[in-house]
């Protein structure tokens, strides 16, 4: 479970461009925002006004001990607190509009993106970093944007009106603000760096742990086998470990922040009692006047305390904004020059394959294939045989175009692979893997994946020609039976059989079996190999296998060593040939042989 995947550093401070592309993932909800805005300056009005209550009972009620106007008073403030409870009410339901549609949104154009990512990008990112960055990451921005807006708004609204009011009450009393506000920015920039680095490796180590999860979830077979539970709990608590480390350093530089700017405000009101008493003593000010003065001044400096606390959660927000448009800028590797249009659903593959002058590497300096050719007719069926590393499945994923060759081409029915939309290619292409992958949910729905608008007779046609439609009626519920998350309440063989029946239904023009036959015992195998045979007749197929017993049947095989073919021909000219294939082949047929004299034995 050790953690190789080490993902892109970010060290920039605060960016202004990056919130400004967060804010456009929120322009759909522009008028939402308006309204947002303007109950918010509306409420800094309302909110403005109380303290100018508090100075006018004390002035007009309290000191002259008289009750006249007291019931329209009375009115008047229960007015305003009414009407202030309904506006944060609608506020907060706005609120909620934008904040969860722009999480939708962007969950939507990540999804997409990494639908058109190619396979090289899944096969080095961990699952737990994409996860994190759709789950936690987009929630974080949401929620940033959404109420930020609230903060800023009524901060701003709030600032300007209750200014205008303090100066009008003491003008040199409100200087005070003035002298402070210097203070407030000094300690914003001081701590705007250390909160964006901790919140980085936060972000970091969160999605660390996230893939961590996963991991321990799906290899829970493993590990029990393994009896690696106790390593692999130590592996896991020293990454809680740091995880905690690290959000404790971040919390407790967020914590000193705001006590930070809180002094400042008790600092600033200290200052307000001093001289605003001298001025009261002096009869300058009202004793109302003092008290809505110092009310304001406390008041003041929430608004003031809302946005320095909405610039700290921006350094936290910011580390999360990276992750997620790291992923949106990123540019598939594969990208076909012709676009899609629907003409092109109108055309079916021939299924004639060329490729000339292939190389190919994962990495540079290893590669799997160089300068490699091979022509593979229309309505051929070829098997790719050899040892574990010489490229056969490899050769498959070209043929696709999950990866694409350095060097050469590779051309089907004439057309060179980078010159066809891939959404046509993979639109006329069946594959079925070792491994099947069955999603959550039924059979029948599991079988009509592979043809979205099929009908229940179709599908159940589908599962007969492939032999599956006997072991489907003798589960509970038959055709409705649940399979649970990636197939596990089927047996190996059961999620095969439904695999071949879901590319039977494709009808695809080009079938790629990629030993679709080695995680099956030899009873289903039987069954699989008739059907195999039915569904290869009159379309290329490309069939990568172990158990050659499966392949005596197709058309060609080519042995395969070290990314070249070293013999190609029918299974009955590479055995007369007796070479590599030849000896592979007896020694299979030997080793089944024993295994089945041994079997009637016990």
């Amino acid at each position: 479970m050790n953690q190789q995947y080490q993902e892109k550093e970010f060290t920039k401070n605060l960016d202004p461009k990056l919130w400004l592309a967060v804010l456009k993932q929120a322009m759909p909800y522009k008028h939402t925002m308006l309204w947002i805005a303007g109950l918010m300056t509306f409420m800094a009005g309302l909110d403005s006004i109380l303290p100018l209550f508090t100075k006018y009972a004390i002035d007009n009620m309290i000191i002259p001990k008289s009750f006249d106007g007291i019931l329209l008073f009375s009115l008047l403030y229960v007015g305003v607190v009414i009407v202030g409870f309904f506006t944060v009410a609608v506020f907060i339901h706005l609120t909620g509009i934008v904040e969860t549609g722009m999480n939708y949104d962007l969950r939507k154009r990540c999804f997409a993106k990494l639908q058109s990512m190619h396979l090289a990008y899944y096969d080095r990112t961990p699952t737990g970093w994409i996860v994190a960055r759709l789950n936690s990451d987009i929630s974080r921005l949401g929620d940033i944007v959404a109420w930020g807006i609230v903060d800023l708004a009524w901060g701003f609204a709030y600032i300007v009106i209750v200014s205008i009011i303090v100066f009008t009450l003491s003008w040199k009393l409100a200087l005070i603000f003035l002298f402070l506000l210097p203070f407030i920015g000094y300690f914003s920039i001081k701590f705007q760096k250390k909160l964006l680095v901790a919140y980085r490796m936060v972000r970091k180590l969160n999605s660390r742990i996230t893939h961590s999860f996963g991991e321990g979830i799906h290899g829970a077979k493993t590990t029990k086998t393994l009896v690696r539970e106790e390593a692999n709990l130590n592996e896991f608590t020293g990454l809680n470990r740091e995880m905690y480390s690290s959000s404790v350093k971040a919390a407790v530089a967020s914590a000193l922040f705001m006590p930070l700017i809180l002094m400042v405000s008790s600092l600033g009101v200290g200052l307000v009692l001093w001289l605003g008493g001298v001025a009261t003593i002096n009869q300058s000010i009202t004793y109302g006047a003092l008290v809505a003065f110092i009310s304001y001044t406390m008041q003041l400096f929430e608004p003031i305390s809302n946005v320095a606390r909405l610039f700290a959660e921006m350094q936290n927000g910011q580390a999360a904004a990276e992750r997620v448009f790291s992923l949106l800028e990123l540019e598939p590797e594969i990208v076909s020059s012709v676009p899609w249009d629907e003409s092109w659903s109108k055309r079916t593959m021939q299924g004639d394959i060329q490729l000339q002058n292939i190389s190919f590497a994962y990495k540079e300096g290893q590669a799997v294939f160089t300068d490699f050719d091979l022509h593979i007719r229309s309505g051929e069926s070829v098997a790719l045989v050899g040892e574990t590393g010489t490229g056969k499945t490899t050769l498959v994923n070209l043929i696709c175009r999950f990866y694409e060759p350095q060097t050469g081409s590779i051309k089907i029915d004439g057309y060179d692979l980078r010159e066809i939309p891939l959404k046509w290619i993979h639109s006329q292409l069946g594959y079925v893997q070792q491994v099947p992958h069955l999603f959550q949910g039924s059979i029948l729905e599991n079988i009509r994946y592979g043809k979205l608008d099929a009908s229940d007779a179709e599908v159940i046609r589908a599962a007969q020609l492939m032999n599956a439609d006997s072991f489907i009626r003798e589960l509970p519920g038959d055709y409705s039976y649940q399979v649970g998350e990636s197939g596990n309440l089927l047996s190996t063989g059961q999620k095969q059989l439904l695999a071949f029946a879901r590319v039977v239904l494709a009808n695809p023009r080009l079938l790629i079996l990629d030993e679709a036959t080695a995680s099956i015992d030899t009873e289903t195998e039987s069954l699989v190999q008739i059907a195999m045979n039915k569904v290869l007749q009159d379309r290329t197929g490309i069939v990568v296998a172990h158990r050659l017993s499966t392949i005596r049947n197709v058309d060609r095989i080519l042995m395969m060593y070290k990314g070249r073919i070293i013999e190609s021909g029918s299974h009955t000219e590479l055995m007369h040939l007796k070479g590599r294939y030849y000896k592979l082949y007896m020694n299979q047929f030997m080793q089944e042989t024993a295994d089945a004299e041994l079997a009637r034995e016990a």
